[in-house]
């Protein structure tokens, strides 16, 4: 009962205090779209380490590319 009580209770505080979810997949394709603070932030906080062997290159190669400025959008 105390069980079904707490899983009640945290979907009731879920929905009268969550934020709206915001779903990016792979049909994301408009840019312009993501609030420039948004992507400000990510700048200022997102680190990525990425260990790679043999194939794994290819990731790499591909943030050099984003981070080079030429997927800016028109």
């Amino acid at each position: 009962m105390k069980k079904n009580l707490f899983l009640f209770a945290l979907v009731i505080f879920s929905f009268l205090f969550g934020k709206a979810q915001i779903i990016v997949d792979h049909t994301s394709t408009n840019l312009l779209e993501v609030p420039t603070q948004w992507v400000d932030s990510a700048k200022n906080k997102l680190h990525i380490a990425y260990g790679h062997t043999s194939h794994g290159s290819q990731v790499t190669e591909g943030m050099y590319f984003v981070a080079s400025g030429f997927l800016q959008p028109q």
